[in-house]
């Protein structure tokens, strides 16, 4: 049976702007429309009558829920996550709900199912920071068109059975070690939070799976921080291996690990390279510059609009999982390897 998707594959348009303009939509150019018509009519295509339905009771709205309490670099996130959001949502003529800032603890069972059918809205974003996430159950169940931003569990559902658009975080993690292989550093180490997230350990794995022999030394390559009091404890036995070249998987360790280089007299890049992820403000003002692995925040928020049509469009349509690749922004802190005395 042909599917929007087949439609929008001949007709070279998105399976939004087919839904729309199978339902007569105003914002679709006649020419389009008749492409479009023709086409399903060439290839037999039958609504889905739910999706019918919701076509004529839709508020052309979607709701926005951050799920995990706001500080910096999340504001960055939720913010720029929200740009490519309202980017989209401009260009179909959809209005964006925020429906609040959730900073439940986990284990805590808040059901969001009455909040999000009281507001109206056709859809439902989830920006989420957090895992695992709790109170999506019956929404899901009901299949309301939710996508979650960030590749995150979800409480009562097997894996993998929800929409949602993230960043492929083990593919930044290669990409970091291919980066610095190039650049002719053997000697590499990781460094990481003490309460490494999931898709952190993620970062770490794809890192360490450019070769085996990283593999085989996974727990001396890999230096996990603890808060403060301990972090320069830890700083110091790394710093003493005579590493050529540090990833480290978060921002705030990234400008730790560059002031304990300074503190010891290393040198960054002449000395090591040291590569962050992700980018943030003040990246780019450190001295010297860091090179970073950055995550398209906006294009996350556009494809999750889109993804978020789609399912309102066909909510029979089975889950996908869309992963982004995270981009490396070369500055100053990256540069060819050479020996180092220790």
């Amino acid at each position: 049976m042909p599917t929007l998707k087949d439609i929008a594959q001949l007709a070279q348009v998105s399976k939004a702007t087919v839904s729309l303009a199978l339902a007569g939509d105003p914002r679709i150019s006649a020419e389009t429309r008749d492409k479009v018509t023709a086409i399903a009519e060439q290839l037999g295509y039958i609504p889905n009558r739910m999706a019918q339905g919701l076509s004529r009771a839709r508020s052309q709205s979607l709701g926005v829920l951050f799920y995990g309490g706001l500080s910096n670099p999340l504001e960055d996130f939720f913010s720029d996550t929200l740009m490519g959001i309202g980017h989209e949502a401009l260009q179909l003529g959809y209005n964006v709900v925020l429906l609040g800032f959730s900073q439940q603890m986990n284990g805590e069972q808040t059901d969001w199912t009455e909040q999000v059918m009281r507001s109206g809205v056709d859809g439902l974003i989830v920006i989420s920071m957090t895992s695992p996430l709790y109170g999506f159950e019956k929404l899901l169940a009901m299949r309301f068109p939710i996508v979650f931003i960030g590749k995150r569990q979800v409480a009562g559902t097997a894996p993998l059975k929800v929409n949602e658009v993230s960043t492929d975080h083990y593919g930044a993690g290669r990409a970091a070690a291919d980066y610095l292989r190039r650049l002719g550093h053997a000697e590499l180490a990781v460094v990481a939070p003490e309460s490494a997230s999931d898709w952190m350990e993620e970062r770490i794995h794809g890192f360490l799976s450019v070769d085996r022999q990283l593999l085989r030394e996974l727990n001396d390559r890999v230096y996990y921080v603890a808060e403060e009091e301990s972090a320069e404890a830890t700083f110091s036995s790394m710093l003493a291996q005579g590493y050529t070249a540090y990833f480290a998987i978060a921002p705030h360790l990234g400008l730790s690990l560059l002031q304990a280089l300074q503190q010891q007299g290393i040198r960054v890049p002449e000395d090591v390279s040291l590569l962050v992820y992700d980018d943030f403000p003040s990246a780019s003002l450190q001295r010297p510059p860091l090179t970073v692995l950055k995550q398209d925040m906006r294009a996350l928020g556009r494809l999750a609009f889109q993804r978020a049509i789609e399912m309102i469009a066909d909510p029979d349509e089975e889950p996908k999982h869309i992963l982004i690749s995270a981009s490396l922004v070369e500055r100053e802190s990256c540069a060819p390897a050479h020996r180092r005395e220790i």
